[in-house]
């Protein structure tokens, strides 16, 4: 191209390149190559959106409520207005996305017991996934809603389905007294969720899921405070 500059846009990330410079006048005569410049595109970011890296973990992962494989995780915290904290961290592998979540919360309370129970009227954590990162104001095909309550009940959807049944594990600890009088300090939920629940497979490095994470809050007299996060 004329001019003394070239900007180059299609390239991978990652990746080395070589250039080489030849000028060349009106009559077209042409001048030897320069010397080889070679340059190495940068990596892009990890699974997630700017403000939050999901990276793999260290070691075998067991959904157990034990989140001590989720340390060096980037954590995400959410406190609501009760002064209740839920500190949740991601980790992924090629099978599933896995979600640790350690929750203060001095009033433990959840009364669904049924799979597909309003466990949004729980202490639950709640995760919608936006699969094909396209927005919108309504669930879509791509668009998968999965909860897990205070006593591991489940409540899932994909788009429109309420009737639609993910395949994940959760488990979940409390530490004080459930929908009881007591000391109550918190609990703590670990999820896995195989890439085949979500519809695709596991993301390479470097691309974008979509996603929110719910902390909701039900305190002893019932009275509810969800506090969302997007991504």
């Amino acid at each position: 191209p004329l001019g003394t500059t070239y900007a180059d846009s299609a390239l991978n990330a990652a990746t080395t390149y070589n250039y080489r410079v030849s000028a060349y006048d009106s009559a077209g005569n042409h001048s030897p190559k320069s010397a080889s410049v070679i340059v190495t595109t940068p990596s892009l970011p990890p699974v997630g959106d700017t403000s939050y890296g999901v990276y793999s973990p260290t070691a075998v992962m067991a959904i157990d409520g034990n989140t001590e494989e989720f340390a060096a995780a980037e954590e995400i915290l959410l406190t609501n207005a009760s002064g209740s904290e839920g500190r949740y961290r991601l980790l992924y592998d090629t099978e599933a996305l896995y979600l640790a979540g350690d929750v203060t919360d001095a009033q433990l309370n959840a009364i669904y017991t049924e799979h597909d129970g309003n466990l949004w009227q729980d202490d639950s954590v709640e995760l919608v996934f936006d699969t094909l990162g396209n927005g919108g104001t309504a669930l879509d095909s791509d668009d998968y809603k999965l909860f897990v309550n205070l006593l591991n009940i489940h409540l899932d959807s994909n788009g429109s389905d309420k009737i639609w049944t993910g395949m994940y594990e959760s488990a979940v600890v409390p530490n004080g007294s459930v929908n009881a009088a007591g000391f109550d300090a918190g609990y703590a939920v670990e999820m896995k969720i195989p890439w085949s629940t979500l519809g695709m497979t596991c993301p390479a490095s470097g691309n974008m899921l979509q996603f929110n994470l719910g902390f909701n809050d039900r305190n002893d007299a019932g009275a509810l405070e969800q506090t969302i996060w997007s991504g």
